[in-house]
């Protein structure tokens, strides 16, 4: 279990900037701090995985590259990996999961001691940004 965050002397609001995975876990990463989190967008939130309208990047495969950044996540929004995986997100064992082709030849395979979880920046997002909803003290707001 994650210990919970210290609250910060005088602090009882913070305020993330657009509601993207950095905005979204920042509050989620502060909401133990303060007693109310907000996160304003800019753009329609969807009620589903799809493409927002100001992330052109949206539509391109996405990955949460190596398993340091999904443990990172994991700290700041516990059962995150789950969700993607039961979204339909994919955990890929690294280096026996993929094929890969340097100059030098063919990358050599052995037992996986990394993985990589991949899946769209839609299903990112939105995964994300569902579970930190659930939160009480985090609000989400039209900037």
């Amino acid at each position: 279990m994650n210990e919970p965050a210290k609250a910060l002397p005088g602090a009882s609001r913070a305020v993330a900037i657009g509601s993207g995975l950095t905005g979204t876990l920042a509050a989620q990463a502060l909401s133990g701090c303060v007693s109310d989190a907000i996160v304003l967008e800019r753009d329609y939130l969807p009620e589903r995985p799809e493409p927002g309208k100001g992330l052109p990047q949206a539509r391109h495969g996405h990955h949460l590259f190596y398993s340091g950044g999904v443990n990172a996540m994991e700290i700041i929004l516990d059962k995150v990996t789950d969700r993607l995986l039961d979204a339909g997100a994919h955990r890929i064992p690294l280096p026996t999961g993929m094929l890969a082709y340097f100059p030098q030849g063919w990358y050599r395979r052995w037992p996986a001691t990394h993985f990589l979880i991949a899946c769209s920046r839609d299903l990112v997002d939105f995964t994300v940004r569902e579970l930190v909803a659930a939160e009480t003290n985090i609000h989400f707001s039209k900037a």
